[in-house]
């Protein structure tokens, strides 16, 4: 994935939820949705590569996205989104025009510690940070920002889920 990387910034994973989806849903209305509740959440989204590919039988479309948020001045919730979309083809339904794909989702969250990167540019501040992190603010890290980041992330999940399935015309498998 096309991030950008922090060099001497700490990144600590906290969770990667990955959703399938086939049938008939308005890719676009979704798009927009999930911008919107990235945003409606006070995060910052960039779009890091878009790739649309001709296919047999319907267009390929593949995405990746990233979305930040500074909790404070030293921490900050990243969430990154790849989506794959196959056999891509535009249907109409009841007037309107709808995709059909077969899609699959992966949402992945990370807390990044130090993101303006003070601490980590030479071993003696490196050491001390990981210090910091181990024995000073380790429950913080631990039982608020990244549990607070995986709850988001899993409602992230139940929402786009709740969109597509108000589509009424596809299933996640």
């Amino acid at each position: 994935m096309a991030i950008e990387k922090r060099p001497f910034a700490e990144e600590v994973p906290v969770s990667s939820i990955v959703l399938r989806w086939e049938g008939i849903f308005d890719f676009d209305g979704m798009y927009k949705y999930m911008q919107s509740w990235l945003a409606n959440k006070e995060y910052e989204f960039h779009e890091a590569a878009y790739k649309h590919k001709p296919a047999e039988l319907g267009k390929e479309i593949e995405l990746e996205w990233f979305a930040e948020k500074k909790i404070n001045g030293y921490a900050m919730n990243r969430i990154d989104v790849e989506m794959h979309l196959w056999d891509v083809n535009e249907v109409e339904v009841e007037g309107k025009k709808l995709t059909r794909a077969r899609m699959w989702i992966k949402l992945s969250a990370t807390l990044i510690l130090d993101y303006e990167q003070k601490w980590g540019k030479n071993a003696f501040y490196s050491a001390l940070r990981n210090f910091f992190h181990k024995h000073i603010i380790k429950k913080q890290i631990d039982f608020v920002w990244a549990e607070s980041l995986r709850l988001e992330l899993n409602k992230f999940l139940e929402d786009i889920k709740a969109y597509l399935e108000s589509m009424a015309r596809g299933k996640v498998y």
